[in-house]
């Protein structure tokens, strides 16, 4: 997705089956075989992007340090987790995708906060409703430019309960 933006993409993977994939996948950039607390890195990049990934590691506070001395000046950190403020969510969280942390909106800006990164924005995203979702493709047919301003996070939605994944854009003090 990023390389097609024209973005330079690195990637690190921890499974050996997964970097080859990702490799024969991209064009220009590659995937590292590793963890990021224990690559040896002397790129700085402008994005960083963590998604439901952020959830599963060992110390997400060290990883967080790791890659905010990873970001170039004006970078940023994107990171989603599930979002267990919605007790189905943090359900399955705990049973069916065994996360090692389960993440509110204020414990994940306190452990970014903590590492000395700032919030730029952190919101609760919902999927659509069926009847939001039939409305955003007739919008998207025929207004496309009311329908970006309407839905801009498609499928999902922001929320302010019953969230299913906090997204939260992180950037240096």
């Amino acid at each position: 997705m990023f390389e097609k933006e024209s973005f330079n993409v690195t990637g690190i993977e921890p499974n050996e089956i997964f970097v080859k994939y990702i490799n024969q996948k991209l064009e220009n950039g590659f995937c590292k075989l590793g963890f990021v607390e224990d690559i040896s890195i002397n790129e700085k990049y402008d994005v960083i992007w963590l998604s439901h990934c952020f959830e599963h590691m060992v110390r997400p506070d060290l990883v967080l340090t790791q890659c905010k001395h990873l970001l170039t000046k004006n970078g940023f950190i994107f990171i989603a987790v599930p979002d267990c403020e919605n007790i189905n969510t943090l359900n399955d969280s705990i049973h069916d995708n065994a996360s090692s942390y389960h993440f509110s909106k204020k414990s994940l800006k306190k452990l970014a906060e903590n590492v000395g990164l700032t919030v730029e924005k952190c919101n609760s995203m919902r999927e659509l409703y069926r009847m939001e979702g039939r409305m955003h493709i007739i919008l998207n047919k025929y207004f496309f430019s009311i329908n970006e301003k309407i839905c801009p996070y498609y499928p999902f939605k922001t929320t302010t309960k019953n969230g299913h994944e906090i997204r939260i854009i992180l950037k240096m003090n």
